[in-house]
């Protein structure tokens, strides 16, 4: 956590340089958790929607760089508390009208606490499980225009590494049991994926602004691959205010999140 603060604070330093755009966005929505844990040869699956608010940062100089944090959570979802965070800060390179090529480092944590008198069948159910995946990537923008309407492709590859780390304890307990046996153990797993992202953006006739984005995670460990898809659409009413709406469905070991949210965004 210090060296998380840290690198804010280096990061809001850079934000001070001239030419730089800032945008604040509180976001509002649901989300839809889809949960399965195996401990002991006892499989947990769970399905269930809630609130999730979040509130979104952008700092960006198209000529030179972009960072940005999104921070997230969900009180009561399957009997459990999310709480998440998304950083990633990119550099820019030889920047031009066509386009500009990109070296990026981020950051996702995913932080799950599950505490339940019952949770199908199984007593005093106690989950924690967090996720730090820690990536890089590299790739090239490509820029187009039509008229007054413009338009990007962005290509990159990358690496991350998926930490997982947690304890699960519970209680089983039934009439054919002598007596009931509580189970604990420790979550412990490393992955490692090869990245490979697209990400296209549209912005049309100066107040409407369109993004999507996909990234494939193929597994170096012979395990399962994943896919995150996202789309966002901002509309600008002013030059400093607008609304905005973000789409994002993410596939993970323990299972997959999908939320729509929305919000109203400052700019500065």
């Amino acid at each position: 956590m210090r060296r998380f603060i840290v690198l804010l604070i280096l990061l809001l330093s850079v934000s001070l340089s001239a030419g730089t755009m800032h945008i604040v966005t509180p976001y509002l929505g649901r989300l839809d958790n889809n949960l399965e844990v195996t401990s002991n040869g006892q499989t947990l699956k769970l399905d269930d929607s809630a609130l999730m608010e979040g509130v979104y940062y952008l700092c960006i100089n198209p000529a030179k760089f972009q960072w940005n944090i999104f921070i997230y959570g969900s009180q009561d979802i399957n009997s459990s508390h999310l709480f998440g965070t998304h950083l990633i800060y990119d550099r820019y390179f030889q920047h031009s009208e066509s386009g500009r090529y990109a070296i990026g480092v981020g950051l996702d944590f995913l932080q799950i606490k599950t505490d339940a008198d019952e949770l199908q069948g199984l007593q005093d159910f106690k989950m924690t499980n967090n996720i730090t995946a820690p990536y890089i990537r590299a790739g090239r923008y490509f820029n187009f225009t039509q008229g007054i309407n413009r338009y990007s492709v962005f290509l990159w590859g990358g690496f991350e590494r998926d930490v997982i780390r947690g304890d699960v304890d519970f209680t089983i307990s039934n009439p054919m049991m002598p007596f009931p046996v509580s189970v604990s153990s420790e979550i412990d797993s490393d992955y490692h994926y090869a990245l490979a992202g697209l990400a296209l953006k549209g912005t049309f006739y100066h107040f409407l602004e369109i993004k999507v984005k996909y990234h494939r995670k193929f597994s170096l460990d012979d395990k399962d691959s994943f896919h995150v898809f996202s789309a966002m659409t901002n509309v600008y009413m002013s030059r400093k205010w607008g609304v905005s709406y973000r789409f994002k469905h993410m596939e993970e070991t323990f299972g997959d999140n999908v939320y729509h949210i929305g919000g109203v965004f400052y700019v500065f």
